[in-house]
């Protein structure tokens, strides 16, 4: 994977990311969606700039996701829980190809998802986005 796809492949990530917040925090009385939101709306940034600098213009995202809409909190955390897997396998998949800035970012990314992951009570992991057999 080159860099310029994995940079791609996390944008989507966080875009899918965004979006699901921006549903979740419309149905659910609790703080978490829109911490969320914010957060991975700074990645999404991030991430756009970094192919930006590339002279690279992303794919523009869906207007909308496939999505079974949570039916109560604990839907909703196992759905977030998810949402953050995918980013730290994206992100992990980018530190694997990156080197210097890009690095430094990919890195916050996982750090970034891993946390949001456990503000959704999920079991911390040791290594972020690797803990699946074909995740690298």
């Amino acid at each position: 994977m080159s860099t310029t796809d994995a940079l791609e492949a996390s944008l989507a990530q966080s875009q899918r990311a965004v979006w699901t917040y921006g549903v979740l925090g419309a149905r659910l009385d609790d703080p978490r969606p829109d911490d969320s939101f914010a957060s991975q709306r700074r990645d999404r940034d991030d991430l756009l700039a970094a192919l930006d600098a590339r002279g690279t213009t992303p794919p523009a995202p869906p207007a909308s996701y496939e999505l079974d809409v949570p039916s109560d909190l604990a839907a909703a955390r196992r759905l977030a829980q998810q949402l953050e897997r995918d980013c730290a396998e994206a992100a992990a998949a980018l530190v694997r190809v990156t080197s210097g800035d890009e690095r430094r970012l990919a890195v916050r990314l996982l750090q970034r998802a891993a946390l949001r992951a456990v503000a959704w009570d999920a079991e911390p992991r040791p290594f972020p986005g690797l803990d699946r057999p074909d995740a690298g």
